[in-house]
């Protein structure tokens, strides 16, 4: 008896586990894929920075590219598996994003 109740608890432990690790993964890809899509053409760089500060779950970093810069924002929460690439000019003017 006392075996059963330990194995019982081991996976009520382990489906908590689950479930809770689900709901941080679906959360942080809908916070990646909501932001994502305000990014616009034609949005400074601050309000990107702004908008994504925002963000509980997600990190990001900016990169010099040959045509400007771009701010890859994605999180662990998830794996990294979802993140968004925003596309900024020498000005620092949205020109695009892609959501992977």
């Amino acid at each position: 008896m006392n075996s059963l109740l330990v194995r019982m608890l081991v996976w009520i432990i382990v489906f908590l586990i689950v479930v809770v690790a689900t709901f941080f993964w679906n959360e942080a890809r809908k916070e990646v894929v909501y932001l994502c899509g305000n990014f616009i053409s034609g949005i400074e760089e601050s309000s990107v920075r702004r908008q994504l500060d925002t963000a509980n779950l997600l990190g990001y970093q900016s990169e010099e590219t040959a045509t400007g810069r771009q701010i890859v924002a994605q999180s662990v929460f998830n794996l990294n598996m979802y993140q968004c690439v925003v596309y900024l000019d020498r000005d620092g003017i949205v020109t695009g994003y892609q959501l992977n």
